[in-house]
């Protein structure tokens, strides 16, 4: 059974290193791992912040925004499938 990927997208999802605290930005391993989701053949990937517990109850700092924002430019730039973001868990101001 060959997935009709034009019909049913295939998104993948790169967990993002912890950025609250965390001065550096290293996109070595995240780049690693978007280029194994385009040799999979993926649609396009999302990143998140799925490892910076607790998640704020309204917005994200300002620091951690622009952290996502440098982070998913440097890895739309290398990357040949589009890059999506998801905020967790209410950053609704952002």
């Amino acid at each position: 059974m060959e997935l009709d990927l034009a019909r049913f997208p295939l998104i993948g999802m790169l967990h993002l290193p912890k950025l609250r605290y965390n001065k550096g930005i290293d996109t070595k391993s995240l780049s690693a791992e978007l280029k194994k989701l385009e040799e999979a053949n993926f649609s396009a990937a999302l990143i998140e912040n799925f490892t910076d517990i607790p998640f704020s109850k309204s917005q994200i700092s300002d620091y951690e925004f622009a952290k996502i924002s440098v982070i998913a430019n440097i890895l739309n730039n290398e990357s040949s499938i589009p890059i999506g973001i998801n905020i967790l868990r209410n950053a609704v101001e952002q």
